[in-house]
């Protein structure tokens, strides 16, 4: 089967890189180009066989004299915490922060733009003095280490670790016994104590993701949801992660009552509906290069804006078998003993695709200036 995690090598000649006789291996170069002169730079990869034999084989770099510019659409993985799956030895919360603050610089030093997830998200424990108790250390946690990596301006959704917990399970006008309020007044307390607080501290807007590939009964649960998150005046938005091509299916329900939805399975159509209902598109987990790259560039131009891939760590226990779980661990990333974060193939071509997309804009950029 194909590789499906990178090691770093440290190779020199003190240290080669040695090949047993009778296997094959993969190779990755990764050039880091940052400030390098442009220009064309000549190396040689040296290889020296059994016996003594070398070979020298030659190897050029062109640096070209411009960057590619910054996707201007959400581009990432959903989550960006390294998961440790009931794990509950001591200094792991440690180790996770550190593990999280290391995956947004590698998140935005390979050029993506969309941040989803965390550690834990606001916590509604129930009322207080007759406000709200919310509990948001681990949303400070994870929004002071969004922040002092990206900003202020990143694009945020929830989903994977920034969702506000605890709210009641259904939205509706029935008065809920234990805090002697209606659903819908339980969630507007709640979000309005979020908001003040999230204002306070100076939180980017976080789309709060309120559905994920909801069916069946609870398609309208969740669309009653948006519309109560948009009725409540804190400008919170919302997010769905679904899939449809018509605007009769169910799920179509959605445009109109949720701030923004990610499509896996779309059509033009779906596209053109939901814009026109006032909701905002992006995708999800599309597959292939072309589809998670080039394809953006043209979805954009219908107003569909960015794509992001489940996941950035899924793990069910050991990330290194794949055995232990109802499936494969899905992860950007692989946790290791040395502490030290090792990238998967899918997490690089992945980046292929965003700079494919990058390309695309430079172009775009270029031709806008050009004369006539």
């Amino acid at each position: 089967s194909l590789p499906r995690v990178t090691d770093p090598l440290r190779v020199s000649d003190a240290q080669p890189l040695d090949f047993p006789a009778g296997r094959t291996h993969s190779l990755w170069f990764d050039l880091d180009a940052t400030g390098v002169k442009p220009g064309v730079h000549k190396g040689a990869l040296k290889l020296t066989m059994a016996g003594g034999k070398t070979q020298s084989i030659p190897v050029s770099v062109e640096v070209a004299p411009w960057e590619l510019p910054k996707a201007d659409v959400p581009f990432g993985y959903l989550g960006i915490a390294p998961t440790y799956p009931g794990t509950k030895y001591l200094g792991i919360t440690q180790r996770q922060v550190s593990e999280m603050r290391d995956s947004l610089k590698i998140i935005k030093d390979h050029g993506f733009t969309g941040i989803t997830g965390g550690l834990g998200g606001p916590n509604f424990d129930g009322y207080k003095m007759g406000r709200p108790s919310i509990d948001v250390r681990k949303a400070d946690l994870s929004v002071s280490a969004i922040k002092d990596v990206f900003g202020p301006s990143i694009d945020v959704d929830s989903y994977l670790g920034l969702e506000i917990s605890g709210l009641p399970s259904t939205v509706s006008d029935e008065v809920i016994e234990e805090y002697k309020k209606t659903g819908k007044d339980v969630v507007r307390d709640v979000l309005t104590s979020v908001h003040e607080y999230s204002q306070m501290r100076g939180w980017p807007p976080i789309v709060q993701a309120i559905g994920d590939e909801p069916s069946g009964d609870d398609i309208a649960r969740v669309a009653s949801l948006g519309r109560t998150y948009r009725d409540s005046g804190t400008g919170i938005k919302t997010s769905v992660y679904t899939s449809f091509g018509k605007m009769d299916d169910p799920a179509a329900v959605f445009a109109g009552t949720v701030d923004r939805l990610y499509l896996n399975y779309h059509t033009e159509a779906a596209i053109r509906g939901i814009l026109d209902r006032g909701s905002e598109c992006a995708l999800y987990n599309q597959v292939g290069r072309y589809r998670r790259g080039a394809y953006l560039f043209k979805v954009k131009k219908l107003g569909c804006r960015g794509m992001l891939r489940f996941a950035w760590s899924s793990v069910h226990a050991d990330p290194w078998y794949d055995l232990d779980g109802r499936e494969s661990d899905y992860a950007a990333v692989y946790t290791h003993m040395d502490g030290k974060l090792r990238l998967s193939v899918d997490f690089l071509r992945l980046r292929e695709s965003v700079s494919d997309y990058r390309y695309l804009l430079k172009v775009e950029q270029l031709l806008a200036t050009a004369p006539d």
